[in-house]
């Protein structure tokens, strides 16, 4: 810790303190060896898993040397901290001016941000993005240009609230996209103008006003400036400004370009069109209408979140990760709980409960949500948690999958069957499994069906060739399992196939489900392995462990 009168790297002597935050001190140092004064800053406990990272990004910023950058002339490690030796700005920063003068002029304030993303418009070509914009971090040199400071040491401490983007209070926040610097630039653009944030009060009361406010603007505030700040504080990055020239460019200008491209109003109907379905439960023909609003719109990050929300649905995870990787900034409850799927998939039961365990206490109503969370622990051996959770949501909700799936939880807890009441088709099969002598696995979980919360009774046509009868079920009997067990509804007498081999499962009035039951042998369908497959109708060749039945699906 330096201290007044301390000698550092043997060259600079510590005259003053200067400022204190999160970061650490900043002192004022006189350099015996060029005859100036340096600011340095003292990194108080930094992230050791970060300290190389910040290193690269101080070299870059060194090496750009642009006017509207603060100089860094050298960090030094010594005893576990590190200290960054920069150019001193004796006038302060613009978040002092704005102490002494309330605001500035729109004319002085459009100058400083025009300068500023000519500066992050630097840093951003090289991958370095900033996480704190704000007054504090923009200094005022001696021949008064602007300066951005605090690179690097802003992005190990996530920001500043007041200054954060709606983004950026998400599980799976982009860390690396430029555009929550053109939101944090918005903000301070619109504070250098009126003398305070658009969102202040509370912690709660500021993150309404970023995910949901609108900034009131005073009335002398030009109107064509009050149209450029809207669109840098647009909630949904693709809709702000893409690049920190592109504001720029609009300050200049005096007028904000439209805040839909035309390409991407088209896209927009599109995905209108897909979430009307994803809502009806029409996976595929919703993937078609996304996918003509990426033909037509390729960057468009809500309707990639939608595109992965369907895939999920569809049972095609790497295809479902790959859109989510690009609508990532998109964390609809849809995209939460399809990604929670995924990860139980995945048997990465731990994500799954820590991102579910956040959401459903914030939305406590949504009992997919609870089902899909109670499905993690389940899956994770939790039973008591599984059953304390589905317990709890039965008292609010007599939902046939909760009932279900207590009594399978309940039954690998102690060994107790203890069956509700209904003729539910999930209910109907898991009973006949745990009722099942002998057994017809030694792991009876991996024949028993965990219900998904949306499971739709309705009334079935399935039609199987290839074997000695045909099968036809009813609206009563929603699971059709296949095996050479004789109580299967489709029986083979193949010595591959496992006793309960595979079941197909009608999920809604155009959606059926192919499960393999961890069966010995495998399960394909039209020459595809398959562990979960969503099905629409059609036909099929389904392959029970090299034995080809024709499934047909109406």
């Amino acid at each position: 810790m330096l201290k007044v009168g301390d000698t550092l790297g043997g060259t600079f002597i510590i005259e003053k303190l200067l400022n204190r935050g999160g970061f650490g001190r900043v002192w004022l140092a006189a350099d015996t060896i060029l005859e100036r004064y340096v600011a340095i800053k003292e990194l108080i406990e930094v992230d050791e898993s970060r300290i190389d990272n910040f290193i690269r990004e101080m070299q870059i910023v060194a090496r750009l040397g642009h006017k509207n950058i603060i100089k860094i002339h050298q960090a030094i490690p010594e005893d576990e901290d590190v200290y960054l030796v920069m150019e001193y700005c004796n006038s302060g920063s613009i978040q002092d001016e704005l102490k002494k003068a309330g605001k500035i002029s729109y004319d002085q304030a459009v100058s400083v941000v025009i300068d500023i993303c000519a500066g992050l418009e630097a840093v951003h070509k090289q991958g370095i993005v900033h996480h704190d914009i704000k007054p504090a971090n923009i200094m005022v040199g001696g021949d008064g240009a602007v300066k951005i400071s605090d690179f690097g040491i802003a992005n190990s401490s996530g920001g500043t609230l007041c200054y954060m983007a709606p983004e950026q209070f998400g599980n799976d926040c982009d860390h690396d996209d430029i555009r929550s610097d053109i939101y944090s630039l918005g903000i301070t653009l619109f504070e250098l103008l009126t003398g305070k944030v658009p969102f202040n009060g509370s912690r709660g009361q500021i993150l309404n006003g970023h995910l949901y406010g609108d900034p009131n603007f005073p009335d002398y505030v030009p109107a064509w400036l009050v149209e450029i700040i809207r669109k840098a504080l647009a909630k949904h990055p693709d809709l702000r400004f893409q690049t920190a020239a592109e504001f720029a460019q609009a300050l200049e200008d005096k007028q904000a370009p439209a805040l839909l491209k035309p390409a991407m109003l088209s896209a927009s109907i599109w995905n209108a069109e897909a979430e009307k379905k994803m809502g009806n439960q029409k996976w595929y023909k919703a993937r078609f209408s996304l996918e003509e609003a990426l033909k037509l719109y390729p960057e468009f990050s809500l309707a990639h979140a939608n595109m992965g929300v369907c895939y999920s649905k569809l049972g095609d995870s790497d295809k479902a990760y790959n859109h989510f990787i690009k609508g990532r900034k998109h964390q609809t409850p849809d995209v939460i709980k399809s990604l929670a799927s995924l990860h139980i998939e995945r048997e990465e039961y731990g994500t799954a409960i820590s991102s579910l365990s956040e959401y459903t206490y914030r939305y406590p109503l949504d009992f997919e949500a609870q089902n899909i969370l109670a499905q993690a622990f389940y899956e994770a051996g939790h039973y008591e948690r599984c059953i304390e959770l589905l317990t709890t949501a039965l008292a609010k909700h007599k939902g046939p999958a909760f009932m279900n799936n207590r009594m399978i939880a309940s039954y690998l807890h102690d060994g107790i069957i203890s069956a509700p009441d209904g003729e539910w088709a999930y209910l109907k099969y898991n009973l006949d499994v745990m009722n099942e002598d002998p057994p017809s696995s030694d792991n009876i979980k991996t024949k028993l069906l965990f219900a998904p919360y949306n499971h739709q009774q309705v009334a079935n046509d399935l039609t199987l060739s290839g074997i000695e009868k045909p099968f036809n079920f009813s609206s009563k009997n929603q699971i059709v399992t296949i095996g050479k067990f004789t109580g299967n509804e489709i029986s083979t007498g193949n010595s591959k196939v496992s006793r309960r081999h595979c079941a197909i499962i009608r999920e809604s009035k155009e959606q059926w489900l192919l499960v393999d039951l961890q069966s010995t042998n495998g399960t394909k369908i039209n020459g595809q392995s398959v562990r979960r497959k969503s099905l629409t109708a059609g036909t099929y060749d389904l392959d029970v462990a090299g034995e080809i039945l024709i499934l047909g699906l109406y």
